[in-house]
């Protein structure tokens, strides 16, 4: 994005629809990122901090999460993840969560009838 690397990244399609994408990127390119999101979406429509437990330290270390939340979409940017080396994007379409929780709870009734 721009002249930001992004790393593993995930496309969920349903339907035959790109419903969600999450991808990592280097943590010490968020400010970057922010700047890309700031110019295309605006003004960030939550900026909270959070803490994460990392994978290599005992202590929680802070990240900090932008959201833009627009009609379509939701947009998260977190500073951090629990590797403290990346951060990491998600884009969603809205309502696929509520889709995805049923989906889920379709196959586990569909699962347990089969025992």
């Amino acid at each position: 994005i721009g002249p930001v690397k992004v790393g593993t990244y995930v496309a969920v399609q349903y339907e035959g629809k790109l419903q969600a994408v999450r991808f990592d990127f280097s943590a010490g390119d968020y400010e970057t990122l922010v700047e890309i999101f700031k110019k295309r979406y605006g003004r960030p429509t939550r900026k909270a901090p959070t803490y994460i437990k990392s994978n290599h330290l005992a202590i929680p270390i802070k990240a900090d999460v932008m959201e833009w939340i627009g009609k379509r979409l939701q947009i998260s940017l977190w500073s951090r993840t629990s590797d403290v080396a990346k951060g990491t994007a998600e884009i969603v379409l809205k309502g696929w969560t509520s889709k995805e929780e049923r989906i889920e709870s379709e196959a586990l009734k569909k699962a347990a009838g089969s025992l």
